[in-house]
């Protein structure tokens, strides 16, 4: 089994990322990541659909 990964980032794009020197840094600052078995085409498609579809910005507020 090979595995691939697709980042989708720390933030939403719409979002400003957490910036070092910031008192939450260490709670936002993480990325995330869709990792999949490049043997499986349903999994690849879905890990594309993650990041093709992922929310500009959050919703109610970081968090929620």
């Amino acid at each position: 089994m090979t595995q691939d990964a697709i980042a989708l980032g720390p933030v939403p794009a719409g979002e400003p990322s957490a910036r070092a020197g910031e008192s939450d840094y260490a709670a936002r600052a993480f990325d995330v990541v869709v990792e999949y078995d490049t043997g499986n085409s349903v999994a690849r498609a879905h890990a594309i659909r993650c990041d093709r579809e992922a929310p500009t910005r959050w919703q109610g507020g970081p968090g929620g």
